[in-house]
């Protein structure tokens, strides 16, 4: 679709000043050509572009940080959890850009029916990271997650999907290579999980935070002795990356939409009910669907292990039956309890 209103800005310098006021704290643009030379290389595990929005011309790449002063606590601490959950940065992405994608439209557009002219996708089926690389934010880091330029890897992307056809000058100078012979992120995987730009899913201490059932060849007491302290997702990889220190931020954590906390007391969280959980979390991550509550508990007792409390597990164990889950929930947290406790 073709643009049908004007501004003294063109497309992308406009995008690059509403995304400053907005605290986007990068954006890039880039053509549907440009990211399909890509697509075919990096795009295994995604649905092509096309398929997701057939009417797919620009694509508008954008991130956000979650690399905040408060949210650097040890990740030795117990109850620790990964720092891009800590709040729900992928939500107020995706809100800042619903307000971006309204200016576009108010600015360039006389159309009123906004879902054929733009689509938004945050930590969706859309390949975020492809699209940030295509559009030039940042490049593949060897722990295969985007690095902002000079700013690390902390950050959530997401972007905008416009239908119109436009021609754009964006300034694309090239990115540099900020990894070189580094490999501290390699080192620092708990599991191993981790080769140079590529990830062995199925052992990322991350992913088995969200699993119940794990590969064969993972020995279970090996894992809950790299588990550490842990109660949700892993960032070790993250965290280690020299640059993130180029860019650590001031805002205080209360302005953001889903913030939970940087650590937990998994006794106390150990003495919630089932439905408890969702409202403990409500309107973060870990309250989403595929987060199961009693997977929350074993990660609990996992840390709580480490942590040299038996005493609260067996407890635990006890009383079972009096936070409402399902009998198959029981029998696995029981499983897990009686591993823990050498039974």
């Amino acid at each position: 679709m073709d643009i049908s209103k004007q501004t003294d800005l063109n497309l992308y310098e406009f995008i690059k000043l509403k995304s400053r006021e907005l605290n986007i704290d990068e954006v890039g643009i880039c053509g549907i050509d440009q990211y399909e030379k890509i697509e075919k290389d990096h795009n295994k595990n995604f649905s092509p572009l096309r398929e997701i929005f057939p009417e797919c011309r620009i694509i508008i790449s954008a991130c956000l940080s979650y690399n905040y002063r408060w949210n650097n606590i040890d990740s030795s601490a117990e109850g620790y959890i990964a720092r891009y959950t800590t709040a729900n940065f992928y939500k107020e992405l995706k809100n800042r850009l619903k307000l971006l994608a309204k200016e576009i439209m108010n600015n360039f557009f006389n159309d009123d029916d906004d879902k054929k002219l733009y689509r938004i996708f945050v930590n969706s089926n859309v390949n975020d990271k492809l699209c940030a690389y295509a559009s030039g934010i940042g490049i593949f880091s060897k722990n295969n997650l985007i690095a902002v330029r000079d700013r690390g890897v902390k950050f959530v992307l997401g972007e905008i999907l416009l239908s119109m056809n436009s021609d754009f000058n964006q300034d694309k100078n090239d990115i540099k290579d900020i990894c070189g012979n580094c490999s501290l992120c390699i080192e620092a995987c708990p599991t191993k999980a981790l080769l140079p730009n590529k990830l062995k899913k199925s052992i990322c201490l991350q992913y088995l935070t969200t699993k119940e059932k794990w590969p064969l060849k993972i020995n279970d007491r090996s894992i809950i002795d790299l588990w550490g302290k842990r109660f949700y997702g892993c960032t070790e990889c993250t965290d280690i990356c020299p640059y993130n220190n180029n860019s650590i931020l001031d805002q205080p954590a209360d302005n953001f939409t889903g913030f939970i906390g940087t650590k937990f007391d998994l006794s106390e969280i150990l003495k919630l009910k089932k439905e408890d959980y969702k409202i403990r979390f409500q309107n973060n991550q870990l309250s989403s669907g595929w987060v199961k509550e009693y997977i929350l508990a074993r990660n609990a007792l996992f840390a709580l292990y480490n942590s040299g409390k038996s005493d609260v597990i067996k407890r635990y164990l006890d009383n079972l039956k009096d936070f409402g889950w399902s009998k198959k929930e029981i029998n696995y947290l029981k499983k897990i309890c009686n591993l823990l406790l050498d039974k």
